[in-house]
């Protein structure tokens, strides 16, 4: 990043509004960055002003970019989602474009609005079925985690489902207090929950003698704890992947350590090669890398449906509005690294479980599932692999691909290329020089800036790459930052 120490630095651009023949010129001024976190005046505003500048001919994350907004608007300019426009003006309220990024909200939310009085963005099929509330859970008017609330059930609460939401996990209920819905992983069948046990097999005659006892049936250990040792087979890589030993280790499918929390995927110790001696400079040196215990990771990033459930708890403070298109199947995003320790606060107090972000390292050990290739299938980016830009993948520009929409790699996750960026817990360094050889986090005292892995549904193919790394401002959020869990000792 550029340090502008003691200087201010003027941008003029010409702005054209609307089909007008005006145009105005507007000055806008920067502050170092540096001293506005130094500054004890520094106010909120201010510290989201510390995003960095996207840039058109390198991508939505430009991997080199100073603050200019500028850089931003030609990144964005092209849109037709107000969203974009709203995070410029976090970014740059002063900035030259403002006036027009004001205008391309209205105009574009005003049409977003249209769509969705014209056609109803979710619908229910019918069904009746008591449930029962596994924690206390707010019944909503609509089934969104930012709709009004029309009461609460409390948990252990009998409530009548009378629909599902298609494509969604909320369900319509109806309650003492009205009709509404409620996020899918708050209840719970009553019917499963309180099914006789089986009858016992009726007696033989006396004249007869009795059958021995059949064999209690087996049961598959229940998939609670990610220390638990299950053994299944590790998908086979592609014949493209170059595989090392650490390919053939098996992996652990469908642990979940509660109704509402992401599915995880245990991972087994190793070695594997740390960043790339032919990619970015901030991918070398290639470091030999063990990690030494097991840990298990998320099998996709967190998403909508899952954060809601930390908002509805209370658990995480960031109450985002839904875009247009969006399901709780899409991996959440426009989140900060200060929201994502929020969310894997929360889940260890509800688990009771170590829960966090995975290290900078493990988050690539997982991602190679013990391929050395660019990417876990192979060095080239191919066809239908990933949804990117120029990935020859249906792509769209507004929203990601819903969670594990592409294959998983040989440790069963999915979505390590693509999809969003994801926070790691390791502070920013400019290359692996110094990188822990355990694969422990990488950390200090006054970081500023977290690291973030494996690209995004606006990336083109060169920031998708297994060893691609990224940097953020920890206290900022960017429309393309997303994060997975980890769980275990470091």
């Amino acid at each position: 990043m550029i340090r502008l120490t003691g200087f201010i630095v003027a941008l003029t651009a010409v702005v054209s509004v609307s089909n007008s023949s005006i145009a105005a010129k507007e000055s806008v001024s920067f502050t170092e960055p540096a001293l506005l976190l130094s500054s004890s005046a520094a106010s909120p505003a201010q510290y989201v002003q510390l995003a960095m500048a996207p840039q058109r001919s390198r991508g939505i994350l430009p991997k080199k970019s100073g603050a200019h907004d500028l850089e931003f608007w030609n990144a964005i300019k092209d849109s037709k989602d107000a969203a974009d426009y709203e995070a410029y003006l976090e970014s740059f309220p002063e900035g030259s474009f403002a006036p027009l990024a004001r205008l391309r909200i209205r105009q574009y939310s005003k049409s977003e609005a249209k769509e969705e009085s014209n056609e109803p963005d979710f619908r229910v099929e019918d069904m009746e079925a008591p449930f029962i509330a596994l924690a206390n859970a707010n019944i909503r008017a609509l089934p969104r985690a930012d709709s009004d609330k029309v009461t609460q059930v409390a948990k252990g609460e009998s409530v009548e489902v009378t629909g599902r939401v298609v494509g969604a996990n909320w369900f319509r209920v109806q309650v003492d207090g009205g009709r509404g819905y409620v996020f899918g992983d708050l209840i719970r069948s009553a019917i499963a929950s309180t099914a006789p046990a089986r009858p016992a097999a009726t007696p033989a005659p006396a004249t007869t003698p009795a059958a021995p006892a059949p064999a209690p049936e087996k049961t598959a250990p229940e998939p609670q704890k990610a220390e638990t040792t299950l053994t299944v087979t590790a998908e086979k890589a592609p014949a493209e992947t170059n595989t090392s030993a650490v390919a053939a280790l098996p992996s652990v499918t469908g642990l979940k350590d509660c109704e509402f929390c992401p599915e995880l995927v245990e991972i087994a110790p190793g070695s594997f090669t740390l960043g790339s001696n032919s990619g970015n400079d901030n991918e070398r040196p290639a470091t030999k890398v063990t990690i030494q215990k097991p840990f298990a990771i998320g099998r996709h990033e967190v998403t909508v449906g899952e954060w809601a459930f930390c908002v509805e708890d209370g658990g995480c403070s960031y109450k985002p509005k839904k875009n247009a298109g969006q399901s709780d199947q899409d991996p959440m995003r426009n989140l900060s690294w200060l929201d994502a320790m929020e969310y894997v606060n929360w889940l260890s107090k509800k688990t009771g479980r170590p829960y966090r972000l995975p290290s900078e390292a493990e988050w690539e050990y997982a991602a190679r599932a013990g391929t050395t290739t660019r990417f876990w299938w192979g060095d080239n980016v191919g066809q239908g692999q990933v949804d990117c830009e120029d990935c020859g993948s249906d792509w769209e520009r507004r929203n990601p691909p819903k969670a594990a929409s592409f294959a998983a790699n040989p440790f069963g996750l999915h979505d390590t290329s693509g999809s969003v960026w994801e926070w790691t817990a390791d502070c920013w360094s400019k290359s692996h020089d110094g990188a822990p050889r355990d694969g422990s986090v990488r950390d200090s005292a006054d970081c500023r800036q977290r690291v973030l892995r494996g690209g995004s549904w606006r990336n083109e193919p060169e920031y998708l790459s297994s060893a691609s790394r990224f940097n953020y401002d920890a206290n900022v959020r960017y429309l393309v930052n997303g994060f997975r869990v980890a769980v275990g000792a470091q």
